[in-house]
C-alpha cells in the first residue's frame, strides 16, 4: 500500500482519473470472471491485480481496485468481504482527500452497512455522502449523490417510511430518466415497484417493475440490478396472483426466472430472496418443495449474515404452519419477528405479526390474536401498508 500519496491536485483531474481508473478495471480478467460465473478464479485474479496495482504505487488505481473488489462481493451477497474492501477504500481516498472518491467510498461502506442490517450506520454514511455530494446545495457529483439519495431511500422503506423513501427514490429515478442513466433506471424503479406493491397500487407496481428489468437489459447489467428487477417483478405478479388466481401460474414463471438468473450470476442475497417468492408462488400442497426452497434461503441469509434472514425464519413458519406443524410454525415466525425488529425491518415485521394472529386464531386463542392484529394494524398504517392494514381490520371485524 502506498503510504505517501500526492496532495492537492484538482478535484476535476482527480475525479477524470478516477473514473477512467473504474472504467479500465470493469474490462479486468477479475470482472470478465466474474460476470462469466467463474467465482473462485475472479477472486484470484482480483488480489492479483490489487496487488500489481500496489506494486506499481498508483492511488487512484488502487482505490478503484478496491472499489471494485467491493462491489464484486456486495453483489455475490458477501457484505462482509464487500465492507472490508471499500472501508479501506475508503481510508485511501481520505488520505489522497479527493471529495469524489471519498462520497462513493462512504456509499459503499453504507451500502454493506445496509445489507448487513445495520440501517442507522449505513443512515449516517449515507447522509455523509450525500453531503459530499451537494457541498454548497447544489449537485457536484451526481455518481456520489444519485447513489447515496437512493440507497438512503431504500433504507426508510425497509424500516417502514415508505412516503419518505418514495420521494427520495422517484428524486432519483427521475434524475436517472431523464439522463439516460440505465443503472440508475434499473435500481431506482425496482426500490419504486417494491413500495408500490406494498401499497397496494399494483398497477404502478407492475409497470415500475417492467421498467426496471428493461433497463437492466439495456445497460447489459447482468449483475445484482438484474437479479434484484426480476425479484421485484416476481413479488408483484405473486401479489396480481393473490386477487387473480388465474395468475398464479405467471407469478410462479416469474419466481423460477428470477431464481435461474440470480444462480447464474452467483447473487447469493437476490437468489435467496427469489427461492422466498418462488416458494410463496406455489400450491401450498407442494410442501416438500417449498420446505426445500426456504431451508437453502435461510442457510444462505445467516451464512453472510444478512438483513432478510428473519425473513426467511417467517417463510419457513409459514409453510409449517401451512403443514399443521403449528408448535414449529409458531417458534420459527416468533424468531423471525425477534429478528426483524432487532433491524427495524418495520415492513416484515407487521406481515410476522400477521402470521402470528393466524396461528393464534387457529389454536383458538382469541385475545392472543386480536393484540398481535391490533399491533400489525397500527405498524401497517402507520408505514403505509394499506392492504395489510385493511385484512387485519376485516379480521378484527
Amino acid at each position: 500500500m502506498v503510504h505517501r500519496l500526492r496532495r492537492g491536485c484538482a478535484v476535476g483531474l482527480a475525479l477524470a482519473t478516477a473514473l477512467a481508473a473504474q472504467d479500465a478495471l470493469a474490462h479486468t480478467s477479475s470482472f470478465d470472471l466474474y460476470k462469466a460465473g467463474e467465482i473462485g478464479p475472479a477472486r484470484e485474479a482480483y488480489r492479483r491485480e490489487l496487488f500489481d496495482l500496489q506494486q506499481a504505487g498508483d492511488p487512484v488505481a488502487i482505490w478503484s481496485q478496491l472499489m471494485l473488489i467491493g462491489w464484486l462481493e456486495e453483489s455475490l451477497g458477501e457484505p462482509k468481504r464487500g465492507l472490508d474492501s471499500s472501508s479501506h477504500a475508503l481510508a485511501l481516498a481520505l488520505e489522497y482527500n479527493d471529495a469524489f472518491m471519498i462520497g462513493r467510498s462512504l456509499c459503499f461502506v453504507g451500502w454493506s452497512f445496509a445489507s448487513l442490517g445495520l440501517y442507522e450506520l449505513a443512515l449516517d454514511f449515507f447522509d455523509r455522502a450525500i453531503r459530499v455530494g451537494t457541498p454548497d446545495g447544489r449537485i457536484a457529483h451526481v455518481a456520489v449523490w444519485g447513489l447515496a439519495t437512493q440507497e438512503k431511500g431504500w433504507v426508510l422503506a425497509r424500516m417502514g417510511k415508505l412516503r419518505l423513501a418514495r420521494a427520495l427514490l422517484e428524486q432519483t429515478t427521475d434524475f436517472a430518466r431523464r439522463n439516460g442513466i440505465d443503472t440508475g433506471v434499473a435500481e431506482g424503479a425496482a426500490h419504486l415497484a417494491e413500495i408500490a406493491r406494498l401499497q397496494g397500487r399494483l398497477d404502478d407496481a407492475e409497470a415500475l417493475a417492467g421498467e426496471a428489468v428493461d433497463a437492466a437489459l439495456r445497460c447489459d447489467c447482468r449483475d445484482a440490478n438484474t437479479a434484484r428487477a426480476k425479484v421485484v417483478a416476481a413479488k408483484v405478479a405473486l401479489a396480481r396472483a393473490r386477487y387473480d388466481p388465474s395468475l398464479a401460474e405467471t407469478a410462479r414463471e416469474r419466481g423460477a426466472e428470477a431464481v435461474a438468473f440470480a444462480e447464474e450470476v452467483s447473487d447469493r442475497r437476490n437468489l435467496a430472496e427469489a427461492k422466498l417468492v418462488l416458494s410463496r408462488s406455489l400450491p401450498k400442497r407442494e410442501l416438500d418443495e417449498r420446505l426445500a426452497l426456504v431451508e437453502a434461503a435461510a442457510a444462505a441469509l445467516s451464512d453472510t449474515e444478512s438483513e432478510l434472514r428473519g425473513e426467511a425464519e417467517g417463510e419457513l413458519g409459514r409453510v409449517l404452519a401451512d403443514a399443521e406443524q403449528r408448535a414449529l410454525a409458531r417458534l420459527y415466525l416468533e424468531r423471525g419477528l425477534r429478528i426483524s425488529e432487532s433491524l427495524f425491518r418495520v415492513v416484515d415485521s407487521a406481515f410476522l405479526a400477521t402470521d402470528l394472529a393466524e396461528l393464534e386464531f387457529a389454536d383458538g386463542e382469541t385475545g392472543a390474536e386480536i393484540a398481535r392484529r391490533l399491533e400489525a394494524v397500527a405498524t401497517a398504517e402507520a408505514s403505509g401498508l394499506h392492504p395489510l392494514a385493511l385484512d387485519n381490520q376485516d379480521a378484527l371485524s
